[in-house]
Parts: C-alpha cells; sequence; structure tokens
C-alpha cells in the first residue's frame, strides 16, 4: 500500500505488530476504518481508512463512503507523484473548509534509489520530490519515512497537525 498504517504507527512511536498497532503489509491492509488515539493526548485521533480508487471503494464515492468531511482535518497519504484522485479529494475538502495535509510517504526508498542508481545526494532527491509536489499546486509539501522516524518533515507535521 501507501504506507498509511505504517505512518500511523510511526505517529504513535509503536512498532509493526506491537500491541495497539495498525496492521500493515505489502498490499492493501486496511478494509475497515480503525481508529488510534494518542496516549497522552486523547482528543487527539488518528483513523486509519482503506485507501481510494481500490476495488473496493471507487474514487466518485470514497468521500461520502469514508465520511471524510466529518473530519476536522485529514491527512492525505501518496506514495508516488499526485494522481488525480488524491487531488480531487484534496480539492473537495478544500471546498467543505477541512484543512489536509498532503504527505508523500516512503521517501528513503527514493532517496535510496537515486542515491544507488544515479549517485545523486540525498538533498537533492529530496528537493526533487518537493518540487513536484509544489508543481501539483501542494503548497506545504511533507516527506516522511516511517523507517526513519526522526528527521524529514515529520516533526513539522506533527507540530502542524496539533496547531
Amino acid at each position: 500500500g501507501s504506507g498509511k498504517s505504517s505512518f500511523i504507527n510511526t505517529m504513535l512511536g509503536l512498532a509493526p505488530g506491537s500491541p495497539g498497532a495498525a496492521a500493515v503489509g505489502v498490499c492493501e491492509t486496511t478494509m475497515r476504518p480503525g481508529c488510534y488515539e494518542f496516549p497522552h493526548m486523547p482528543s487527539f485521533k488518528l483513523w486509519d481508512i482503506p485507501g481510494a480508487d481500490t476495488q473496493e471503494f471507487a474514487s466518485e464515492t470514497y468521500i461520502k463512503a469514508m465520511g471524510l468531511t466529518h473530519f476536522d482535518m485529514v491527512v492525505i497519504i501518496v506514495l508516488t507523484p499526485y494522481t488525480g484522485t488524491e487531488r480531487t479529494i484534496a480539492l473537495e475538502l478544500q471546498r467543505c473548509g477541512i484543512p489536509h495535509f498532503v504527505v508523500r510517504s516512503k521517501v528513503d526508498i527514493d532517496i535510496e534509489n537515486n542515491l544507488a542508481d544515479l549517485d545523486i545526494p540525498e538533498h537533492e532527491t529530496l528537493a526533487a520530490i518537493r518540487a513536484d509536489m509544489l508543481q501539483h499546486d501542494i503548497e506545504r509539501p511533507y516527506l516522511v519515512s516511517s523507517r526513519r522516524p526522526h528527521g524529514l518533515d515529520l516533526d513539522r507535521l506533527m507540530h502542524d497537525l496539533v496547531q
């Protein structure tokens, strides 16, 4: 998948498979919404919901089916460059006045691949990903990796989420 459940586990400081952790896998794992509380902020909840535009959840009905307009804010996790589905969701959230954050996950893989294949250093890879997200009208891109929870943009995202 795109790393939604791994992202939640990272936000909560949980290792995959530990008690209370979201289930993770290399295929679409989340089939039903699941709620996760922050240990020290019980009013702040993260919902792990199935991905959009899958066999189970068509993009045309996703926002309504998942009840996204009832959330206080939404974090959109993307794995590859921004797709039409993700853009549609972001625009609808914006239309409804719901704050949303676009997070590019698994950037550690992009960093490793660019370094191994093209000898491109980390800072250039990160700059290229940010530039691509900005070109797709994502004003505040966040780059994260569950394999590298400290660093990148996770701390900035956490700060922005609780503001």
